[in-house]
Order: C-alpha cells, then sequence, then structure tokens
C-alpha cells in the first residue's frame, strides 16, 4: 500500500472508531445527542396552516420542523413555548406593531400579513403555536436574568 493510501484508511478508520463512541455515549445519556427536543401537536388548523407557511414561501427565509432557509430568518421551531397566542396572533395583525420598525415583515422584504384574510392569519398562528420546544432545546425560552 502507498502511503496515501494508508492515511486515507487511518483517517476512515479514526472517524468510525468516533463515530461508535459518539453513538455509545449517546445511548448511555453522558451526552443528548439523539434526544428529542422539539415537538410538534398536528391538529387540522395548524396543518392548514402550514399549507399557507408554504404555499406563501415563508420556508425560503424562516426554518420550521428543522426545514427551511437556516440563518436567513428567525427560526420558528419553539414559538409555541416562547410567545404566547396572543403575542403571535397581534404580530400577525400588523407586525411593527409588537416588533417596532425593525421587522423585515413591513411589506417591502416580506409580507406585512396585510393581504391575508382573518381566517389564515388565525391558522398561521395555529401553526406557529403547534412548534414547541422541550426543556434543553435551544429554542426552549430562558428565564429572565
Amino acid at each position: 500500500m502507498r502511503m496515501g493510501e494508508k492515511v486515507i484508511f487511518m483517517a476512515a478508520g479514526i472517524i468510525g472508531v468516533m463515530a461508535i463512541i459518539l453513538l455509545i455515549l449517546a445511548k448511555m445519556g453522558v451526552i443528548g445527542m439523539l434526544e428529542t427536543t422539539e415537538v410538534w401537536e398536528f391538529t387540522p388548523e395548524s396543518t392548514a396552516g402550514y399549507d399557507i407557511y408554504k404555499k406563501n414561501g415563508c420556508n425560503n427565509c424562516h426554518v420550521a420542523y428543522k426545514v427551511g432557509e437556516w440563518g436567513v430568518a428567525p427560526g420558528l421551531d419553539g414559538e409555541g413555548t416562547r410567545r404566547t397566542r396572543e403575542w403571535v396572533a397581534a404580530y400577525f395583525a400588523r407586525p411593527s406593531s409588537v416588533v417596532g420598525p425593525k421587522t423585515l415583515h413591513n411589506g417591502r422584504f416580506a409580507t406585512d400579513f396585510s393581504e391575508f384574510t382573518p381566517g389564515e392569519r388565525d391558522l398561521l398562528t395555529a401553526f406557529l403555536m403547534s412548534l414547541k420546544s422541550l426543556p434543553g432545546s435551544p429554542n426552549y425560552p430562558k428565564p429572565p436574568e
């Protein structure tokens, strides 16, 4: 065997051994690699809200169900734990009244939701409220300091 082949086989072997060790540690509970930290509650309303979310291309900027564009806009997984139903409904009614002018949901960069019917906004609210987080998730709300 040539030197380059030996190096490649050795590197592959080291990576394989590390993966096995990580899997064993995860199964023993030493590291939280296999824990479920996001929970999604599927209801007819939240499913219809998800359809509106997809139809309007919200996943081009946001992440929900761990799917979408990472880093473009805030991830939505965990919103149902971080926010109240009233906050989300008020945001969909008029985003700038809730978070001020800093929102990109201003009708220029992203929708300001004015073209959505109240029923569609209710379904979007149900969808966001269905995206829950468990303690230990990076999406779980932090207590105030």
